[in-house]
């Protein structure tokens, strides 16, 4: 029995850790497609002078991109587990 519990946990922390790295693949998508069509519209309708500004959404969107990768794709075995020692604990009290 411990086995087949074993090899469950090793499963869902594995399929939870592929979910993770496909929802970053789609935060990266859309961060380049929506990224790409504001830099193009702001090289086309902002005057010159003001297209400095056109970089701090990159920046700030990207540090978020970053974020979402440190916390959830990097760790996601590892709160899998955590979860998992917090649920058997509750179990045992």
């Amino acid at each position: 029995m411990a086995g087949n519990l074993d090899q469950f946990n090793r499963l869902f922390r594995q399929s939870q850790a592929e979910e993770q790295d496909t929802l970053l693949g789609i935060h990266v998508l859309f961060y380049v497609a929506i990224n790409t069509l504001w830099v193009i519209l702001n090289i086309v309708y902002t005057p010159k002078k003001f297209r400095w500004m056109t970089y701090y959404p990159l920046v700030g969107w990207g540090l978020v991109l970053f974020a979402h990768w440190w916390f959830f794709v990097r760790v996601a075995g590892s709160l899998c587990e955590r979860r998992e020692q917090e649920a058997q604990e509750e179990l045992r009290s």
